[in-house]
């Protein structure tokens, strides 16, 4: 996998190269959504040089404060935020479909859940900040995918609501997880929860309590 993100005026106009990124999915008992879901984490904010200084002031320009916090983990999984709802029995997902297709995820414009936890994704970049209005492109190469993520950011963890920042991510090379197994379900209870969600039942087999996707051949 090669990932790299920018967060644009920061200190490091390359961006920041990305050290692990996952793709997977899961099923949902409750409710019998399929999710998807994006976890990366970058390196270290300086690995790659101590960052342009300036002489403004403000969080975001400054190499100091950002290396206060390392480094940039964002995603859905790791604090159990809602990721991406991909389909349910009422409107089942055509897998091919997904290739080509651009996501939207907490609209600014729609409003966002009060509740920071019920939003798609969570950040920690200078500290627990919001991240919404995602816009996440998929694009199937081989067996593996390319995604570029584009999203806005709001330093909450200083008390700015504002999401007045943007990030964008690229990653190549992602292999996608398979959808999981609620914990405790039988894999033929899993069975009748799943095969309505997807256009395809057929074409997913389970393996280590996965849905997994059958290779192209």
């Amino acid at each position: 996998m090669i990932g790299r993100i920018w967060f644009p005026g920061n200190p490091w106009p390359n961006g920041h190269a990305i050290a692990s990124a996952e793709f997977r999915g899961r099923l949902e008992a409750e409710t019998g959504i399929l999710i998807l879901d994006l976890d990366l984490q970058t390196v270290n904010y300086d690995a790659e040089g101590p960052g342009r200084e300036t002489r403004r002031e403000g969080s975001w320009i400054s190499p100091a404060v950002w290396n206060n916090y390392h480094r940039c983990s964002l995603g859905s999984r790791k604090w159990g935020h809602q990721g991406i709802p991909i389909a349910n029995a009422e409107t089942p997902l055509t897998w091919r479909a997904l290739d080509g297709a651009t996501l939207h995820v907490d609209r600014i414009r729609d409003g966002l859940p009060d509740d920071e936890e019920d939003r798609g994704f969570g950040i920690y970049l200078l500290g627990h900040d919001g991240v919404a209005d995602h816009a996440i492109a998929f694009r199937r190469t081989g067996q593996a995918w390319r995604i570029d993520w584009r999203a806005k950011i709001a330093l909450e963890y200083a008390g700015d609501v504002e999401f007045a920042h943007r990030m964008k991510a690229e990653l190549r090379g992602l292999a996608f997880g398979g959808f999981e197994l609620p914990k405790g379900m039988s894999k033929a209870a899993a069975r009748r929860l799943f095969d309505p969600c997807v256009t395809d039942p057929g074409a997913w087999s389970l393996e280590d309590r996965r849905f997994v996707r059958a290779r192209r051949r």
